[in-house]
């Protein structure tokens, strides 16, 4: 037993007592002197504690409670705004009634359920004690858990939570389920992917699109998963596969993305890792604005309104073959200018002619269906070919 409790103290890893609750941090209880796994009993309170910080700033996180307090912690505000500042929790089933900041869970001892009743008004964020993870998300970073809803925190593992529920709530007034949603959300005007603002909810609308191609990107593309994308914006807005996944949407290349028009609401959805798919048919109504020469995305079905205030003249490339196929692109002109298109060899136009497109006037129309690498004319006003 001496060799025992010698060793403890040589590791810097003694059980102690104190008159209280223990105080985290540099210069906190016995900093200094109690390494990480020390032990602490808080005999006032006869609560148990455990160092999961450093020996020069513990943070001591509580493995027992008093019987009063095992079960249920009810009215937990959240606070802070990182894992070391969040609220300690304790108990098997937490109502957190308050506050916009953050709730650390009690350390994940296999076989351990927590619930987690997020009533504060807001989305709160929930780490894990220590090193502890949850769904295998960085420590520090934790999971945002919306508000209104109950979640299970699980774990069969020391160090690591598994939830169920996060994405899902409950209606106050009328007890329909819900789904995590972000509205007031602005498009980034660095149009970039890296630089697009990310979209982290089920439902996401877009309030604020101040120039035509402002971007944001989508989560990280996981199969099962159903993202919803409303543009309420005054312009087109570009959606980007996931940055650090490099995520692609129908198969176009991540950095390029999609054109998503003005008044429209899509669904992306993700059968295969790494990848969306959406479908073609609302975004053959968005509308996307022509004002410079350039070339135009031979893989993503929109109308363009050619708005150039001088001829416009831009290339369109061959759709793939096979992928693309049935893929609908139409033009229409909005200047009394001439515009030339540019498609060399690609047009099936029941003619010679199958290099350029000329719209002539205001008012100019023409659409295009995808099929084996070429374009065909469907429909064609005020428009000739060469």
């Amino acid at each position: 037993m001496w060799a025992m409790l010698r060793a403890l103290i040589n590791n810097n890893t003694p059980i102690l007592t104190n008159n209280g609750a223990p105080i985290n941090g540099i210069g906190g209880t016995f900093s200094g002197q109690a390494g990480p796994g020390a032990l602490l009993i808080d005999f006032l309170n006869a609560n148990l504690y455990i160092n999961q910080g450093t020996l020069v700033s513990p943070i001591w996180d509580k493995l027992i409670s008093s019987p009063s307090g095992v079960l249920f912690n009810e009215g937990v505000q959240a606070a802070g705004t990182t894992q070391s500042n969040a609220t300690v929790t304790t108990g098997f089933f937490i109502r957190v009634t308050g506050g916009t900041g953050g709730i650390r869970l009690p350390l994940a001892v296999p076989g351990t359920s927590i619930v987690v009743i997020n009533h504060s008004g807001a989305s709160i964020q929930v780490y894990g004690s220590g090193v502890d993870t949850i769904d295998d998300v960085a420590t520090t970073t934790g999971v945002a858990q919306m508000n209104n809803s109950t979640v299970f925190y699980v774990t069969t593992k020391a160090g690591t939570y598994y939830s169920e529920g996060l994405a899902s709530g409950f209606s106050p007034s009328t007890g329909l389920q819900t789904l995590s949603s972000s509205s007031s959300i602005e498009a980034n005007f660095i149009q970039t992917q890296a630089r697009a603002t990310q979209l982290t909810s089920m439902l996401n609308r877009i309030s604020v699109c101040a120039h035509q191609g402002d971007g944001v990107a989508l989560p990280a593309a996981f199969p099962g998963e159903v993202v919803l994308v409303e543009n309420r914006g005054a312009n087109a807005i570009q959606v980007y596969g996931n940055f650090a996944a490099q995520d692609t949407i129908n198969g176009n290349t991540s950095s390029v993305g999609i054109a998503q028009g003005v008044n429209t609401v899509t669904s992306y959805i993700c059968f295969v890792q790494g990848n969306w798919e959406v479908s073609n048919v609302p975004l053959a109504d968005s509308i996307f604005q022509l004002s410079v020469d350039g070339a135009i995305p031979p893989h993503v079905p929109i109308t363009y309104v050619i708005t150039k205030p001088s001829p416009l003249y831009a290339t369109l490339a061959a759709p793939t073959t096979t992928v693309d196929d049935g893929i609908k692109v139409a033009f229409v002109s909005n200047t009394a200018f001439v515009h030339v298109i540019s498609a060399i060899g690609l047009l099936q136009t029941g003619s010679s002619a199958i290099n350029y497109i000329t719209l002539n006037t205001l008012g100019s129309s023409l659409e295009l269906i995808a099929f084996q690498g070429k374009w065909i004319v469907k429909n064609q006003n005020g428009v000739s070919f060469q």
